[in-house]
């Protein structure tokens, strides 16, 4: 069950924002979780609900902004029996879902030929397994970029990922295995209209 709410205003010729309000559950029968080794648990009932806040539009024309922000409550509702015994599992958060995930950006075109924008991101703890016993931590990512028309035809974009060079987990595993996110990156985009 989802319900989303859009708002769009229009203020002065000069802003137009869009707001969205979404909020959210959803049930599921056996839920399945990948492990490390590839090898796919099922984990038995669960839920997910939360609300999802977004914004975005033009401060000016030539400035533009987007952010959105997720507050999400899981948990394992039924974690099936071992040995004759409920699962450990029942009440627990369910695997490699954040509490709390933000992410904004903003680009401002200087001139006509030349763009800057940046922005952050934001996820907040994650369980690796059912039994809540291995997490990856928090954490902030920051991006920039550079874009420059060349003319009618072609566009060349600077990309910047991970200014800091944050050392983060983008996924947790179910054992104590975790996949790093890539180091500080420089990627050049070349776009041709043709």
């Amino acid at each position: 069950l989802t319900l989303t709410l859009t708002l769009t205003l229009t203020l002065a010729l000069t802003l137009t924002l869009n707001l969205t309000l979404a909020l959210f559950r959803t049930d599921k029968t056996n839920a399945r979780v990948t492990d490390a080794q590839g090898v796919i648990n099922l984990i038995g009932n669960s839920r997910v609900q939360g609300v999802e806040l977004g914004a975005g539009g033009q401060i000016t024309p030539a400035w533009s902004v987007t952010a959105g922000y997720t507050f999400t409550d899981s948990e394992v509702l039924d974690g099936g029996f071992s040995s004759g015994a409920a699962s450990t599992s029942n009440g627990k958060w369910f695997p490699n879902t954040p509490r709390h995930a933000f992410s904004g950006w903003t680009s401002y075109r200087l001139t006509p030929a030349l763009t800057v924008g940046g922005g952050a991101s934001y996820m907040s703890k994650r369980y690796a397994n059912a039994a809540n016993t291995y997490s990856a931590p928090d954490y902030w990512r920051y991006d920039a970029m550079v874009g420059w028309r060349v003319n009618e035809v072609v566009d060349l974009q600077l990309n910047l990922q991970n200014l800091s060079d944050a050392r983060y987990a983008v996924k947790p595993y179910a054992t104590h295995m975790v996949q790093i996110a890539e180091g500080r990156t420089a990627l050049v985009k070349l776009n041709i209209k043709y």
